[in-house]
């Protein structure tokens, strides 16, 4: 094995044994419930959909900011001149089918509108009752709008032909597809795991930081996009199609 491969696996380690640990971690506050500090289970038997997908009309040009705390999170862009979001939420095992469908009643992805844009919102339920669902939540965003999106912990996929790109993450796993052509500057950054740029034409890994971040700077594009993408703990990577 080489030294390349035994770091990675060490920050992969590193990374896994943190995400346990921030998962298991007490809630802080009255009244707050006890966690669990075994693995999740979510069981099929208390599966539930989210209500009929909301659409929100977005003028050309005008930004969009995705929100969402926890769970896995598809965004694309589309020729559509609307927002459209909807939402998939599963439940533990241990979690009875009343108490779930009161979480889902409650969860919602919700639009705002402000002087900077539309911002598309996880809402309805603190952080650490979220950690009792499965959320998967699915974005379609209008191709014209500059696109700005946060997420806490998750793994988010990312098919975009948006001008501009912002992702800042927590924890997770994190792809981004966009079309080669279009892009002008990608900048890549995680500090404990890896950061990659996949090109039709070569492979660029991220340059190492005191061995456990990664960074990748490309400035080589003919298009005017600019993606950059923070990671804190996990594995980033954007893909030129």
């Amino acid at each position: 094995m080489s030294s390349r491969d035994e770091i990675r696996q060490t920050v992969r380690l590193t990374a896994c044994l943190l995400i346990i640990g921030l998962l298991a971690l007490p809630s802080v506050g009255a009244g707050a419930e006890p966690q669990q500090a075994d693995v999740p289970r979510f069981g099929e038997e208390i599966y539930v959909i989210g209500e009929i997908p909301f659409l929100e009309p977005v003028d050309p040009g005008q930004p969009v900011t995705v929100r969402f705390g926890i769970g896995e999170l598809e965004i694309v862009t589309t020729e559509s001149n609307q927002i459209r979001a909807d939402l998939d939420v599963r439940c533990r095992e241990n979690l009875s089918e009343a108490l779930c469908t009161k979480y889902r009643d409650r969860l919602r992805l919700e639009p705002r509108r402000g002087k900077e844009g539309v911002e598309v919102r996880l809402v309805g339920l603190p952080k650490w009752k979220m950690r009792k669902l499965q959320l998967e939540g699915r974005v379609e965003v209008p191709k014209w709008s500059p696109l700005t999106v946060r997420v806490g912990i998750g793994d988010v996929d990312i098919h975009s032909d948006a001008e501009n790109l912002s992702v800042a993450m927590g924890i997770g796993d994190l792809t981004v597809r966009v079309p080669q052509d279009n892009v002008g500057k990608v900048s890549i950054g995680t500090r404990i795991g890896d950061a990659s740029l996949w090109r039709a034409d070569g492979y660029h890994e991220g340059k190492r930081r005191m061995l456990i971040g990664a960074r990748v700077h490309w400035l080589e594009g003919a298009g005017d996009a600019v993606i950059d993408v923070g990671l804190r703990i996990g594995d980033a990577k954007v893909v030129l199609e």
